[in-house]
Formats: structure tokens, sequence, C-alpha cells
């Protein structure tokens, strides 16, 4: 019975983050003591959908065009979750979901580090990832990402 309600109470907080509004949590930090040599490699970044069924990317990370949906107009969400890597630097990811993806669980990804300014370098340019938002981790010195156990290095 316990494990019931855990599996329950596990769905319900899947469900309510996939349905939820545009929101946008503050950058995941890695710890100072993470930083150093023989630490775990990686740390996980929280994604959040920042807009849903849209033609605009409220971060400027994608065009309208890449946002276009030749299936279904207007029917394009974006996820996305900052991180700060072991030398303070902001690093973006950032994934439109729609009906163009390769396949049904993944969809193009772009990685930005971006300064204080709003400036940014593409690191990960429009790869194919998968849509589990819960797997995506950054390595901690901010030089890979990690989505479903697939790595990924920046170009």
């Amino acid at each position: 019975m316990k494990s019931k309600i855990m599996i329950c109470a596990a769905a319900v907080l899947l469900s309510l983050a996939a349905v939820g509004g545009p929101s946008r949590a503050a950058d995941m930090e890695v710890p100072a003591a993470a930083c150093g040599e023989g630490v775990g490699e990686y740390q996980r970044v929280a994604m959040h959908r920042i807009a849903a069924q849209t033609e605009r990317d409220p971060s400027g990370l994608w065009t309208d065009y890449e946002l276009w949906n030749v299936n279904t107009p207007h029917k394009t969400d974006i996820w996305e979750g900052s991180y700060r890597d072991c030398h303070g630097q902001r690093i973006v990811v950032s994934q439109i979901v729609n009906r163009q993806c390769s396949s049904a669980t993944a969809c193009p990804v772009r990685v930005v580090l971006r300064d204080d300014a709003g400036a940014g370098r593409v690191l990960l340019n429009y790869k194919q990832a998968c849509t589990m938002h819960g797997s995506f981790a950054m390595r901690r010195d901010g030089a890979q990402l990690m989505a479903c156990d697939v790595p990924y290095n920046f170009d």
C-alpha cells in the first residue's frame, strides 16, 4: 500500500511539472567543495517549461523559424534550465518540443554560455536529445551535457 501511495505521489508531481505554466528557477550552482579533483562528475539541471504552445522564445535562444511547427502550428513548448559551473559561468540548456522532433521522445536541444549582460555563446547547437527533462545533467566543469545517460560533447 505504501509503495502505491509513493507511486501515485510521484505521478502527481511529474504531471504538475509537465502542465505548469512559465516559470524559471534560480541557476543550479555547484558547491565549491564539489569542484575539486575526483568529485562526482555531473550535477542535475532542473528543467522547467517556460513557454507552452508558442511561436516566440522568451529567452531568445531559438529563432521564430526554428520554433515554427509545420505539422501543428502554435504547438511548440520550450523547456529551459540554467546552471552555474565551477567557474561561476552561467550555462543555459534549452529544448523545443513539438511534433517535428526526430521521434516522439527526442527533440532539439541547445546549450548556451551566457554572460551577466545576457549575451551568449552557443556550446551545443540543435542536437536531438531525449525529452525526459528530469534526466538532464551538466558535467561539473561545464564541458558536457548528459541527457538520458547519453553524453553530448560541446561543439
